[in-house]
């Protein structure tokens, strides 16, 4: 059975887990529209608490609300389970390209 893991502690076994629709994590937590401030461009070998931590970094660095700060993060914004609807064959379309141009900037993380 699956276990999730808050901080370490263990928050139990989800009781049924639903993909409604095949929608994105990000459609999950909100159906509202939110226009990102940075495209996030990052190696997925990174731990993901890392990955928080420097988002947080740069957002302090930016003097960014901690309740309004957004970031566009592929493995959040796009739906796994229909990858081809935001993956496309010219790069200009993709959903990739379109979160580029609406952003004000790319965070690259290395």
């Amino acid at each position: 059975s699956l276990k999730i893991l808050c901080d370490g502690q263990d928050c139990g076994s989800p009781v049924q887990i639903d993909t409604p629709g095949a929608v994105s994590y990000k459609e999950v937590v909100s159906s509202k529209a939110l226009k990102p401030q940075w495209f996030c461009c990052h190696w997925w070998g990174e731990p993901v608490l890392d990955f928080v931590a420097i988002c947080e970094s740069h957002a302090k660095l930016r003097h960014m609300e901690k309740e309004t700060a957004s970031f566009w993060i592929c493995a959040y914004a796009n739906c796994q389970h229909n990858l081809t609807a935001d993956i496309t064959v010219d790069p200009e379309s993709s959903s990739f390209r379109k979160a580029m141009k609406i952003s004000q900037g790319v965070l690259l993380v290395l």
